[in-house]
């Protein structure tokens, strides 16, 4: 292969990581949409306890993420046990170092809680996407 050809190569690998993010943070939001609605509807409509609709929300909210990041983002075909395994070994991953590091900020740091939260979130979201396109939907 020669060097434009890699140059090339270069160009639309990154291309494509770029979309990839966008649709990892469109997927996110929508997570978070799922979450909150679902978690409004068994709560308050269905009268379900709140630990138990707090808990079912996650699991509507994780089950959709991966489901459009597995189908929509990285575009990945296979029905594999080990994408659900990776998937929820990352999402639990990227959330404890998202957990600790908004405490890190807020608790040593002294960062303002809303700002310490949302570096965090970025943390999370950097992580959970890496983690994701390069172990859970990882192209064989």
């Amino acid at each position: 292969m020669g060097l434009i050809d890699r140059i090339l190569q270069s160009k639309l690998r990154l291309k494509e990581t770029i979309l990839q993010g966008i649709k990892f943070s469109i997927v996110g939001v929508l997570n978070t949409f799922v979450g909150w609605a679902s978690f409004f509807i068994l709560f308050y409509f269905l009268k379900i306890d709140f630990r138990v609709a707090n808990i079912l929300s996650y699991i509507l909210g994780i089950t959709n993420s991966f489901l459009f990041n597995k189908l929509w983002t990285f575009k990945s075909r296979r029905y594999r046990f080990s994408e659900v395994f990776f998937f929820v070994l990352v999402f639990l991953i990227s959330f404890s170092i998202q957990y600790f590091f908004t405490l890190f900020l807020k608790e040593r740091l002294r960062v303002n809680p809303f700002l310490a939260y949302i570096a965090g979130n970025i943390v999370y979201t950097l992580i959970g996407f890496i983690g994701n396109k390069f172990i859970t939907f990882h192209k064989v």
